[in-house]
């Protein structure tokens, strides 16, 4: 690992001019906390558990909090190279990174609800004193709406199971036994709502868009990376306390609204011309996919979503980057306005190739591996699925497609140029380094 580090840490000094360099004190500070933190949370078996009075890390904590650690790093880097970096904005970072650290690490149902709620606060502040449009006033109202119309619920059963005495969310299994619930479906139901309005699944996503078209690019990158992943952690921890046997209506219920998603928010980007309401809608097509995975229940579709979580976090705050350095030099996130601008690019060219095919799911990179053990899980329950999936799978390639073929094909000649500086390098070359080295130790995950 240390020679990793010393081959990209030599990399790095060629490509970041001298007044950049400081850059470099905060990539190399995460790699030394990622390491740090695998040598201790590593149990001999290679599983990750430790368990620390009411913290504790698994598998599924761990690698959670690196991802969040390594998306608040490029937030920082990217409104660093805007220079909109001030105290205030560094000290909303910090804030965010802290509280999504105690968030992914306890496994207290009262300080789980707190932490959760409070972790949305930093991200609405950033929208709000560094959004750049006046609407973004209305498009947190959007996002206020439905944290509270979802949290309420989850607060109230919140509250009720600590008074039934079920305080570690990991330990427990749930049933209508002994509780004055006499539909398991109110229940259940309120458990997850406040988490599937933040993954968000399809009809719980409005709130997405429009914070995405409003919030500066640091803010994109946070909400695709690590917001949305709250949710999904949410989600899988909420279905340890389930008692599968009981589910009946409510499971199948929960199942079309995934796939039903998946399908439709995919199909939506490809009549959508606004770049950032494309990679919007195709996170919640993402997002609702592994939401099917973590439905199924069974562990490799489980690994799955957790997988596309990870890929996900990676991948599409890059892709807000790409969006932003377009609109930055052009004026317009329109895709009929980019026509042909990454001709002269060879270097904007490739990495929007790559990074669009790491979204896609392109095999043999991470989110491939993802797509391929959440439909290991529908083709051994659920078949009659496969067509509306594979439906899907076709949207997303056409719209990932039709941009890129709108990047690269233009009869013009365009009289403005792109601006790239060394920052530009520095992030897409460090992103993709992450999701090779992530796809080669795909074992290490879950």
């Amino acid at each position: 690992m240390f020679f990793w580090v010393f081959m990209i840490y030599l990399v790095l000094l060629i490509l970041i001019n001298g007044k950049m360099k400081y850059y470099w004190f905060f990539f190399y500070f995460f790699m030394l906390l990622f390491m740090f933190m695998k040598n201790i949370f590593m149990t001999s078996e290679g599983a990750y558990s430790n368990h620390y009075g009411i913290y504790f890390f698994d598998a599924l904590s761990v690698w959670l909090i690196i991802l969040t650690f390594w998306v608040i790093l490029l937030s920082m880097f990217s409104m660093m190279e805007m220079n909109n970096l001030n105290n205030s904005l560094l000290f909303l970072h910090f804030m965010m990174m802290f509280l999504l650290f105690f968030f992914f690490s306890i496994f207290n149902m009262f300080f789980f609800f707190i932490l959760f709620e409070a972790s949305l606060l930093p991200i609405f502040m950033i929208v709000i004193f560094f959004g750049v449009y006046k609407q973004r006033i209305f498009s947190m109202y959007y996002f206020v709406f439905f944290t509270i119309l979802t949290t309420i619920p989850l607060f109230l059963i919140t509250g009720i199971l600590i008074n039934e005495g079920v305080i570690n969310y990991y330990f427990y299994i749930l049933t209508t036994s002994g509780m004055f619930f006499s539909n398991s479906f109110i229940l259940y139901f309120s458990l997850i709502l406040g988490f599937l309005s933040k993954l968000p699944v399809y009809g719980l996503h409005m709130w997405l868009p429009k914070a995405h078209v409003d919030a500066p690019v640091g803010g994109s990158m946070i909400l695709a990376g690590v917001l949305l992943k709250l949710g999904g952690y949410g989600v899988i921890r909420m279905f340890c306390l389930l008692d599968y046997s009981i589910l009946s209506f409510f499971f199948y219920f929960l199942m079309a609204l995934g796939v039903f998603g998946f399908f439709y928010a995919a199909m939506v980007c490809v009549r959508i011309l606004d770049m950032k309401v494309i990679i919007a809608f195709s996170s919640v097509s993402h997002m609702s996919f592994a939401f099917v995975g973590c439905l199924l229940g069974v562990y490799i579709s489980l690994k799955g979503s957790y997988l596309m979580f990870l890929g996900h976090g990676i991948v599409s705050p890059i892709m807000f980057y790409i969006v932003n350095l377009l609109n930055k030099s052009y004026g317009t996130r329109l895709m009929l306005g980019m026509k042909g601008k990454s001709l002269l690019y060879s270097f904007f060219l490739f990495f929007s190739l790559i990074f669009f095919l790491f979204n896609l799911g392109f095999p043999p990179f991470i989110n491939f591996f993802a797509e391929i053990f959440v439909m290991f899980g529908i083709v051994f329950y659920y078949k009659y699925l496969l067509f509306v999936v594979f439906l899907g799978f076709f949207f997303n390639g056409i719209f990932l497609f039709n941009m890129l073929g709108i990047f690269s094909q233009s009869k013009y000649i365009h009289s403005k140029t792109l601006s790239f500086v060394s920052m530009d390098y520095f992030i897409f070359f460090l992103s993709f380094i992450i999701v090779m080295l992530m796809t080669i130790f795909l074992d290490n995950f879950f």
